[in-house]
């Protein structure tokens, strides 16, 4: 496992710049660690990737220094423990409103005494190879992001950062607009203030917090100035549309 990389990195305060993977084909995901990312989310809760492709984008990561990060359906026992067998090192959970919710996504996570995740780690512990070193080091350097992505949640934040085992928290600027009735209005004032305020009760916890935003330099920079650890800086899909579009216009323009 490689997420002690990234948790080294969150704990030192070094700004850490990722991605979206949602595309079936692996391919892009071993494009995307040649680019240099400090680590990659590879979606299940809103692209087509069952447990079998979620593998294959896990081995494209094979011998990078980009940590994989699955971020899984739901808070779920039985999917967590299989994204966990087949080798990831970090998962994200995304619709966590209160302690009680998080403190059992957490405990889906760890094995006991800490949590109640069932053993038969598989790839993650080299097909039987490294069980004794895995069993000693999982539930520490496994990395548990618990996103928070609606109103409510902020007034639940400080409990639910006091949680054991938490390694960090995402914040999801689109649901967290539509949790006010603002959908899509995510530079909304009303929205601002919200994630202002998660950013201040992460930095006062000395909890990482992370945030979804575009691949635009300034926007990217300027999220790690207000105080955020990590960012994921565009997605797949949207930096392949983008290098198309600015592509075929400037052909057209010289034609």
């Amino acid at each position: 496992m490689n997420g002690k990389l990234l948790k080294n990195k969150l704990e030192a305060k070094k700004p850490c710049v990722g991605s979206w993977v949602t595309f079936t084909d692996p391919t892009i995901t071993e494009i995307l660690c040649g680019a240099g990312y400090d680590f990659l989310v590879i979606d299940t809760e809103h692209a087509p990737l069952g447990v079998e492709t979620v593998q294959l984008h896990l081995l494209a990561t094979k011998g990078e220094d980009t940590v994989p990060i699955v971020r899984v359906l739901w808070s779920d026992l039985v999917y967590l423990k299989q994204v966990l067998d087949i080798g990831a090192p970090g998962v994200m959970i995304p619709m966590v409103h209160n302690k009680e919710e998080a403190e059992k996504a957490i405990s889906f996570c760890l094995y006991p005494p800490e949590g109640i995740r069932g053993f038969g780690p598989r790839r993650a512990a080299g097909y039987d190879r490294r069980i004794p070193e895995y069993i000693e080091k999982a539930n520490e350097e496994v990395l548990i992001i618990l996103q928070i992505e609606h109103f409510e949640t902020v007034e639940n934040l400080e409990e639910i950062l006091k949680v054991k085992g938490l390694s960090a928290i995402f914040i999801g600027p689109w649901d967290l607009s539509g949790s006010l009735g603002l959908l899509g209005e995510i530079n909304h004032p009303r929205v601002r203030k919200y994630v202002d305020i998660i950013i201040e009760k992460a930095n006062n916890a000395n909890i990482p917090v992370g945030i979804a935003a575009s691949s635009k330099a300034e926007d990217v920079v300027g999220w790690f100035k207000k105080g955020v650890e990590f960012v994921t800086a565009g997605t797949d899909y949207g930096l392949l549309s983008q290098a198309c579009d600015s592509s075929v216009v400037s052909i057209k323009q010289l034609l």
